[in-house]
């Protein structure tokens, strides 16, 4: 089965659907699309580059950065490098995720030119002047535990499972839930949405195209919409590589 990247970011897959007990009749277990999503992410590591553009609502560019990614989750423990530059090059920060077989994971931070150790700034928290925080480019909340699947619904044309998540208990950032749209069919996210302890939804990622790199389908384009500004960030990839051992 071949892998659609969603990145984050970052990454969703198109995985087999592998049963469990039904959240109801006849709707798959959320937590078990989930864990069928994460089992499924590529072993090899992984170099994908890309750009972010900050768009005002009418849809004027205000910001460009360009963002390097350097997956190996396939290590032990799984390993994932963010690296934002502005335009033309320059470091600007660095996010490194270390993530433990049991999902667990630890953040190393760094920031400036040339990058420096830092403390660990809020994950939800917009960096760069854009509506992007290191918890969507991350996708950290893919790894939180449980998982129940609410309904079927048609998105954009597509059926789709919606799945919803608890933040976990110690969870201290913005999300207190995330809402996940799931391809019926193919099993890959199509939209994510986070919501805050009132219930309101406080940002929405949504897949807008994909692009075909060699035997892999990844997101081409993907918008980070921020509520209640309206305001877009849209991440687009533009090349993704294997490295060689």
């Amino acid at each position: 089965m071949k892998h659609i990247f969603f990145f984050s970011f970052l990454l969703a897959l198109v995985v087999p659907c592998v049963l469990s007990k039904p959240d109801s009749e006849g709707l798959p277990a959320g937590s078990q699309l989930l864990e069928d999503m994460r089992g499924q992410l590529p072993r090899e590591p992984i170099v994908i580059n890309g750009s972010l553009e900050v768009r005002k609502r009418k849809g004027v560019v205000t910001r460009t950065l360009n963002i390097e990614m350097r997956l190996d989750l396939g290590h032990s423990p799984a390993m994932a490098k963010y690296i934002l530059r502005d335009a033309l090059g320059k470091d600007l920060e660095q996010m490194t995720v270390i993530r433990s077989s049991a999902g667990s994971a630890r953040f190393e931070y760094a920031a400036g030119n040339p990058l420096v150790p830092a403390k660990v700034p809020d994950l939800y928290k917009p960096f760069q002047d854009t509506d992007v925080s290191w918890m969507e480019l991350t996708l950290s909340f893919l790894w939180w535990p449980g998982g129940k699947t609410l309904k079927a619904e048609t998105l954009r044309g597509q059926s789709c499972f919606i799945v919803e998540v608890d933040a976990p208990p110690g969870e201290t950032g913005q999300y207190k839930k995330v809402r996940l749209w799931i391809d019926e069919k193919l099993h890959m996210v199509l939209q994510a949405e986070g919501y805050d302890a009132g219930g309101e939804l406080v940002r929405r990622l949504f897949m807008k195209s994909f692009k075909k790199i060699e035997d892999r389908w990844m997101v081409k384009d993907m918008d980070i919409q921020c509520f209640p500004s309206e305001h877009r960030t849209n991440l687009r990839v533009e090349t993704m590589r294997v490295e060689k051992n």
